[in-house]
């Protein structure tokens, strides 16, 4: 999957939920002027610290100003959340968002995930099924 912000002013700033070692937004701590956030600390390649702050979206509400962001961006994050959760988590998204700015949230295909787990069911790279399946689907 290959995904690109285009800004439409040099002043657009972003929030990118869940972006682990790889933010695709630039963050505020590697010298951008987006904000990059996961549950857990996250370190590139070359051992920066790639997010801005450790937060769980989970937790409402976050800890960001109102209308702050001119878009949003969540990668294969928001299926690790509690689907009783998803609607303050979309909630939180809209308010932390400037006035008809977009957010876009990916998520996997659960059920292309499952077919592929039935066609492996001895489990793969050396790993035990439960292993290898928990690793396709998380």
């Amino acid at each position: 999957m290959s995904i690109a912000i285009n800004r439409i002013n040099s002043t657009d700033r972003f929030l990118e939920l869940g972006c682990g070692e790889h933010p695709v937004v630039h963050p505020h701590c590697l010298g951008g002027q987006d904000v990059a956030v996961d549950v857990r600390p996250c370190f590139n390649e070359s051992g920066q610290q790639c997010i801005d702050f450790q937060m769980d979206m989970e937790q409402t509400p976050w800890p960001l100003a109102d209308a702050e962001f001119d878009g949003l961006l969540s990668v294969f994050a928001l299926e690790h959340c509690s689907y009783a959760r998803v609607p303050a988590i979309l909630q939180e998204a809209l308010r932390v968002l400037k006035p008809g700015c977009k957010a876009v949230f990916a998520i996997p295909n659960t059920e292309a995930q499952l077919k592929w787990v039935q066609t492996h069911q001895d489990g793969w790279d050396g790993k035990p099924m439960f292993e290898s399946a928990s690793e396709v689907l998380f």
